[in-house]
Parts: structure tokens; C-alpha cells; sequence
């Protein structure tokens, strides 16, 4: 065959471009210390992962400050009444005094100091409802079973067979508990 008597099918296609037709990239002109952009986008990228985790342990850190906060405002609440109620047991600790100086004897011959005791009584009567309000109750009872985190020992008793071994026998001074928190502990005498 000739040249012009070509098969079009049989000869390879000529192609011809120019080079104004089709865009080229730029290759990439990369200068001693000047970073790429994949190496400013691998930047990036790590830079938003330290931020997000420096916010979220912000965020974390703000939220157990609020929780922290709202705790000790509620501590502080739940507590108020503590130095208060430290500086009346004093004043109850005479009370009960004065209430065991008058016998039964007198209360029950002399109108006066029948008048007194049943004073004193009202009075103590107002200080443990008002304790009562304030969830402020009396650490310790005859019969209770001595515990060390709210009693004091002051002395043993023997044990029997209504005060068994570690049972409290007297109490000699009330001890006072704030709802949970011990404001001052009970001196008690211990079945041994």
C-alpha cells in the first residue's frame, strides 16, 4: 500500500499538541527551609489536633472547677451552722449541769425550784429542736455501742448482762454530730 492507500485503522494515530492547550502544573519550587504546602497542611492538621485536646482538657478542667465550686457551695451551706453550734454546747454542757445540781427532792418541796427546773428544761427543750432544724443531733446514748470515730473513752465500767462489753454504760459530756461531720465527740464511760 501506499502512502495515501493507508488503512486508517492500521496505522498509529498521529497526534499533535500544542503546548497553549493544556495547563501544565508548575513544578513545585521548593527553597532550603521554606516547608511545602503538604508539609503546611501536615502542619495544620497537627496544630488543630493540639488545639482541640488543649480545649477539651480546658473544657474538662472548667467543668470539674464548676463541679468543685458548686460542692463547696454546698459544703459551705450544709456546714454554716458548725462554729455556732460548737460555741452553744458550752452553754448546753451548763444546762444539763445545772439541770443534775437540782434533786428530785427539791423539785418536788420547794415551788421555786420546781419553777427553775422546768425552765431549765424548756430551755433545753428549744436548744435541741432548734439543733433538730439544723440537722445537728447528740452523738451518743446509753446502751449504743461505743465507736471510736464519734465517742471518747474517759473510763471503763465492768460489763453485765444489760451493759455488755463495748456498749456505752454513761456519758459524761454530749457529743454533737452536724449531719454527717462530728462537731465534737462524745466523752463516754465503756463496758469492759
Amino acid at each position: 500500500m501506499t502512502k495515501n492507500n493507508q488503512n486508517p485503522v492500521d496505522s498509529e494515530p498521529i497526534l499533535e499538541f500544542v503546548d497553549d492547550q493544556i495547563p501544565m502544573p508548575e513544578p513545585a519550587q521548593h527553597t532550603m527551609g521554606e516547608p511545602t504546602l503538604e508539609e503546611k497542611y501536615q502542619a495544620a492538621l497537627i496544630e488543630i489536633e493540639r488545639l482541640k485536646n488543649e480545649y477539651l482538657r480546658a473544657h474538662a478542667d472548667a467543668e470539674n472547677m464548676k463541679k468543685r465550686v458548686m460542692q463547696d457551695m454546698e459544703n459551705a451551706k450544709k456546714y454554716a451552722v458548725a462554729p455556732l453550734a460548737r460555741e452553744i454546747f458550752g452553754v448546753i454542757d451548763t444546762l444539763e449541769s445545772a439541770l443534775k445540781a437540782i434533786p428530785q427532792s427539791a423539785r418536788d418541796n420547794d415551788k421555786n425550784m420546781a419553777n427553775l427546773a422546768m425552765g431549765l428544761d424548756m430551755t433545753m427543750q428549744m436548744v435541741q429542736d432548734a439543733f433538730a432544724r439544723v440537722v445537728i443531733k447528740a452523738g451518743a446514748r446509753i446502751g449504743d455501742k461505743f465507736d471510736p470515730n464519734f465517742h471518747q473513752a474517759v473510763s471503763e465500767s465492768p460489763a453485765s448482762d444489760t451493759n455488755p462489753t463495748g456498749t456505752i454504760v454513761n456519758v459524761m459530756q454530749q457529743g454533737y454530730i452536724l449531719h454527717d461531720r462530728l462537731l465534737r465527740p462524745a466523752m463516754v464511760v465503756v463496758a469492759k
